[in-house]
């Protein structure tokens, strides 16, 4: 398979202390392309380190002449969390597809994404 239509952003490392909502990492799509998107995540809370959450998540976008859209929307292929303000999700801002992280209210987190992209193009 040609490595021109596949991205990988291994890693980015992202800490929340509250429960307002963090890009975390984001991905800038091209025109007239679809792309499969996998988001694998791990957390920790860093105080205690008693509490972590993983998610995969799982969609379908498409970029028609520079708007991005997602194909009905996220396939959650894995959702555990010890708490259940945390969340992890996969957002459209046009022509940027987002991975989204939600904390809780005075809670340090630490967040750690990795994020497969393959495209038509």
């Amino acid at each position: 398979m040609p490595t021109h239509n596949t991205y990988t952003t291994v890693g980015v490392v992202v800490t929340t202390t509250d429960a307002t909502v963090d890009n975390s990492t984001i991905f800038v799509t091209q025109s007239d392309r679809g792309y499969l998107v996998e988001a694998r995540i791990v957390a920790q809370e860093q105080d205690a380190h008693d509490e972590t959450a993983s998610y995969i998540l799982s969609g379908t976008f498409q970029n028609d002449g520079g708007t991005l859209t997602q194909i009905s929307t996220d396939t959650v292929v894995h959702s555990k969390e010890g708490t259940s303000a945390w969340d992890a999700t996969l957002e459209v801002s046009s022509p940027n597809l987002i991975v989204r992280l939600t904390g809780a209210a005075s809670t340090t987190i630490k967040w750690r994404v990795a994020l497969d992209i393959l495209s038509t193009d």
